[in-house]
């Protein structure tokens, strides 16, 4: 918070707090009243807690009343809540300035990055029951080794080895599981192991994927504004190709990118991943499909599977269960026949 904004701002709580109280200034500062309107200035009261706290991973807000949050990978209630409407509607306009995001009838869906969190707001009335945030905690600096990830029980012996064997073989690896099932984890672990010779170029809507060497780079999306035009992970594509990538990094496929994607990955850059929403390599096969068709719809099924065929090696499936997450399977597709992809299960 700007200095002299916090300074006036303290001004006028002692202003109110001694007006309120018939106490002196100095001692109406220091009053209940006056440390808990401070707390709801200045601080992120009743979540300031939670966003320290290291285990939590997602804070959600349904609401003034109604706060949870994520930890152990399992939903908890937060027992704290804002005091009042007023004090809810002070934290998130403090929130939308410093996350410098614009919020109103018009603009009523807004995701954004704020600190080390990843947020999502959506007002009323869409919302009925009132403002909604969630906040989902960014990936620490220091992301987890695969090694890491076995001594969690991530994944077995057998899985590490295999993956071993298709990030040094240079396999094109598309990683999919339900929202919070670690597929960003589990890439950024890819990336470590992974030649620090090669050069990665990474393309992301949110900063999350740490840089895996100094010869690598990363491109984020951006949203068009009344003065600048948006890029998404299509347009991002078209200018990676011009910035001598070894292999390509995507982190979540999720539109038409995916045709520029596979047409990227055609022309070489074996050795590159990408991520996808999926509960099965059936279901992220038939995603696919869908996703290409977005961006190319003249084309043909036929040609759409030829393409997958001829450029994805393996799918990493992964799954959350009871808070964790786990390497459910690692899949090779072996061919494409009249029926279909076929699929070999490595482990």
């Amino acid at each position: 918070m700007n200095l002299k904004l916090r300074a006036s701002s303290e001004d006028m709580i002692q202003e109110l707090d001694s007006d309120a109280l018939g106490l002196s200034k100095k001692s109406a500062f220091h009053s209940p009243q006056a440390n808990q309107l401070q707390k709801e200035f200045f601080e992120e009261e009743p979540l300031t807690e939670l966003f320290r706290r290291s285990d939590v991973t997602e804070v959600i807000i349904n609401g003034y009343q109604n706060i949870c949050y994520e930890a152990q990978g399992k939903l908890h209630p937060h027992t704290h809540c804002f005091p009042s409407p007023r004090s809810f509607d002070r934290f998130l306009q403090r929130i939308f300035e410093e996350a410098q995001i614009k919020v109103d009838l018009e603009h009523p869906f807004v995701s954004f990055t704020w600190k080390e969190f990843r947020g999502h707001v959506a007002l009323s009335p869409l919302s009925p029951s009132g403002t909604l945030l969630t906040f989902r905690r960014l990936k620490s600096e220091s992301p987890f080794t695969l090694e890491q990830m076995l001594q969690m029980n991530s994944l077995t012996t057998d899985q590490l080895r295999i993956l071993k064997e298709g990030i040094h073989s240079k396999k094109n690896i598309l990683v999919v599981g339900g929202t919070g099932s670690g597929k960003t984890t589990l890439l950024s672990g890819c990336l470590q192991e992974a030649s620090s010779k090669d050069r990665f170029v990474i393309l992301e809507d949110t900063n999350e994927i740490q840089i895996p060497n100094s010869m690598s780079a990363k491109l984020l999306t951006r949203e068009a504004s009344p003065s600048l035009p948006k890029f998404d992970l299509g347009d991002l594509l078209k200018q990676s190709l011009r910035m001598r990538p070894d292999r390509l990094v995507v982190g979540e496929v999720r539109g038409g990118e995916a045709k520029d994607l596979l047409m990227a990955l055609s022309t070489g850059h074996q050795g590159s991943f990408a991520t996808l929403h999926a509960s099965s390599p059936q279901e992220a096969l038939l995603r696919l499909e869908m996703l290409i068709q977005m961006g190319a719809p003249h084309w043909s099924l036929e040609s759409i599977n030829k393409l997958i065929s001829l450029t994805m090696d393996w799918i990493v499936v992964l799954k959350k269960e009871d808070g964790q997450r786990k390497l459910d399977g690692i899949h090779h597709i072996t061919s494409l026949e009249s029926i279909g992809f076929l699929l070999q299960k490595l482990c």
